[in-house]
């Protein structure tokens, strides 16, 4: 995977509603501050901390922790919430879907 520094202005779109509606489910917002798995559409797995989900520009922020061996300092993603497949996270005793 490889990283680009891209700068993105909304005002530069030509069009800047999306083409597909967002469809991040309201339960996803139960998640916040929680650590997760989300599997995305073209199949890589995030694990981290989703710290704010934004119905309205359709995005979710996720913070993946560093790791100590070797050393990796956390970073911030910003994931289009159109490319989420599934999201998982560890029970504590209730297993009732949301």
């Amino acid at each position: 995977m490889s990283y680009a520094n891209v700068r993105f202005k909304r005002s530069n779109c030509v069009d800047p509603t999306p083409i597909i509606p967002c469809c991040i489910p309201s339960f996803v917002e139960k998640f916040i501050n929680e650590d997760v798995d989300i599997r995305t559409k073209s199949g890589d797995v995030i694990r981290g901390i989703i710290t704010n989900v934004n119905q309205e520009e359709c995005y979710i922020c996720i913070v993946v922790p560093e790791l100590i061996s070797p050393f990796v300092a956390s970073k911030l993603i910003v994931l289009d919430g159109n490319q989420v497949e599934s999201i998982s996270a560890l029970v504590d005793g209730d297993t009732t879907c949301i």
